[in-house]
């Protein structure tokens, strides 16, 4: 059944069965390939849910005591320990304003309280203007976004399946044309990289850990492999690689938002 169907096939594309079978695996492979990252996609999403509500609740309930406090100072404990509850949501910019505030000696609790709560109003205004932005569409640009964002989900695993299977002919045409193992295994790696360095990019993007500075840096880092990848030097490759590694370096050093 399945060697007819082959045939048939080899006769429509004008291929041989052997062409024929190649590419249905290739495409078994790419639709699995989709399925994962798509898994993998939905996961973090709910992930990210799941911290999102439980900042909304800690923050709700740090909000709720420090209004308790005004008429019972024995909140005020309570409400310092709700606070610190929220940390693991908070970037470190934001856990050290607020330890800023804890440690000073020259203001009462209650100053504490009415600073931090004020901080916490806005960081609540802040999480429902961007959720407001998300429902509500004002523009033609807003509803080009909010269509991007919709197609996000179905159209990023699809990129991600067709980077990876570019990725994997691409090396198999590297080491193919070699003549020196070590500079091609260090070209492949290299080319191996720059599938896998998209996916983080985007993770740190969607998490929102870039500075503005970044991009700087994930620039050297894609061009240092790309030349890598071109080249068949061993003096050239080493540059590059001095390249990458500075860049990459650079970027965990001073690219990226540190959250506790």
């Amino acid at each position: 059944m399945l060697k007819t169907i082959l045939e048939k096939l080899a006769e429509v594309t004008n291929m041989d069965p052997l062409e024929v079978a190649i590419w249905f695996i290739i495409l078994g492979i790419f639709v699995w390939l989709c399925k994962e990252f798509k898994a993998h996609h939905q996961k973090n999403k709910e992930i990210w849910n799941a911290k999102n509500d439980q900042f909304m609740v800690n923050i709700s309930k740090s909000l709720s005591l420090a209004y308790q406090s005004k008429s019972d100072p024995a909140k005020d404990q309570e409400f310092f320990n709700s606070v610190f509850d929220c940390f693991p949501l908070w970037s470190s910019y934001e856990i050290e304003e607020v330890k800023v505030i804890i440690e000073d000696d020259s203001i009462s609790d209650h100053e504490k309280i009415e600073k931090i709560k004020d901080k916490l109003y806005q960081q609540l205004i802040n999480f429902s203007d961007e959720n407001k932005k998300l429902k509500e569409i004002k523009s033609g640009l807003e509803a080009v976004d909010y269509a991007l964002n919709k197609l996000k989900d179905l159209v990023l695993p699809i990129v991600q399946a067709l980077f990876t299977l570019a990725g994997v002919v691409i090396s198999y045409v590297i080491i193919s044309i070699g003549d020196n193992i070590t500079l091609s295994s260090i070209r492949l790696f290299s080319l191996l990289l720059l599938i896998l360095l998209p996916i983080a990019y985007i993770d740190f993007f969607q998490k929102k850990k870039l500075k503005s500075n970044s991009i700087l840096f994930i620039i050297l880092s894609f061009t240092s492999l790309i030349f890598i990848v071109l080249q068949n030097n061993s003096y050239f490759i080493i540059m590059g690689g001095a390249i990458f590694l500075s860049s990459l370096l650079c970027l965990f050093k001073m690219g990226l938002k540190v959250s506790l």
